[in-house]
């Protein structure tokens, strides 16, 4: 779904994951406090992990499209030693 609404809206799909995942963590956050009426289940390494999971992805993308644009040939370069 993120990858969708990323090639819709024109965006860094990173960013489009963070706040996809953060609005999932919201939404299952109210479902809780309605059903149960408390938040269950969601600790600090769920929040975390929803908020720099799609960073990771940003930088990691960054870096690859970095390397990629250096070697324009698409051979990889192999150091004889």
């Amino acid at each position: 779904m993120p990858g969708v609404l990323s090639r819709c809206l024109r965006n860094c799909w990173g960013n489009i994951k963070t706040a996809f995942d953060c609005s999932l963590l919201v939404a299952s956050a109210c479902i809780g406090l309605l059903f149960l009426g408390e938040i269950m289940f969601i600790r600090e390494g769920t929040i975390i992990n929803a908020i720099l999971v799609g960073q990771y992805i940003k930088l990691y993308t960054h870096l690859y499209k970095k390397s990629k644009a250096g070697n324009s040939s698409g051979d990889p370069k192999i150091i004889k030693g």
